[in-house]
């Protein structure tokens, strides 16, 4: 199983230029507890979307002066586009290997297409991460 950390809400934050610093000295809500809606492992069936609360879309919400409704649906949909981003990057490199590209190769190819596809730093850790221990599994490295 590959155990990588998703962290919707930074990637959220960095999207809106404002750290978790900033939401919790404006909301009142801590730090830690905005930080417990990180993921502790990625397995592609987990949705932090299911576990963030109302009152923490509220706040959120409050802090970057937006609805809340639109605050929620942002996250769904940037939880989506990045699952859908990594299952593109899981069946790109199941094609390459296929092909017989080496890990080596598949992970130079892979790599500045996440960082064409998203500007957010975040978010291409996560999916390096995320395709570099895929690519190990896959390869059985």
């Amino acid at each position: 199983m590959i155990k990588v950390k998703f962290d919707l809400l930074q990637m959220y934050f960095e999207d809106n230029d404002i750290t978790v610093y900033a939401i919790s000295k404006v909301t009142g809500i801590s730090a830690q507890s905005l930080n417990n809606f990180k993921a502790r492992s990625f397995t592609g069936g987990e949705r932090v979307t299911n576990r963030i609360t109302g009152l923490h879309v509220q706040k959120i919400a409050e802090a970057l002066a937006k609805n809340p409704g639109k605050v929620f649906n942002d996250l769904i949909y940037l939880e989506n586009e990045v699952m859908l981003s990594l299952e593109e990057l899981k069946e790109n490199a199941k094609n390459w290997r296929m092909n017989g590209d080496s890990p080596e190769d598949v992970t130079t190819s892979i790599y500045p297409i996440i960082e064409e596809q998203w500007e957010n730093k975040v978010i291409q850790s996560f999916l390096k991460a995320y395709m570099k221990e895929f690519i190990k599994d896959e390869w059985r490295l």
